[in-house]
C-alpha cells in the first residue's frame, strides 16, 4: 500500500553513520535531542549536516565527532 500510493519515494531520512562505533543516527533526531529549539523540521539535509558539524554534536552511542 505505501509503495502504491507513493508515499515510499518521498521518504528521505537524512542518516549519519558513526565512524568510531558503525552506528547509524537520523541527523534530525541528533539535532533536536542536542537543541530542541533548533528545529530540525525545518532545516534541509545539507543544513542539518552543517549544524552537527558547527555544533561539535557528538554521536549518542559512543560521544565521538566523527561522522560520514
Amino acid at each position: 500500500v505505501w509503495e502504491a500510493s507513493g508515499h515510499v519515494s518521498s521518504f528521505s531520512d537524512p542518516l549519519l553513520d558513526c565512524k568510531e562505533c558503525k552506528m547509524r543516527h537520523r541527523a534530525d533526531n541528533l539535532i533536536d535531542d542536542f537543541n530542541p529549539d533548533a528545529h530540525a523540521d525545518g532545516m534541509t539535509k545539507e543544513e542539518m549536516f552543517q549544524y552537527i558539524k558547527d555544533n561539535s554534536i557528538p554521536c549518542p552511542n559512543c560521544g565521538k565527532h566523527n561522522f560520514t
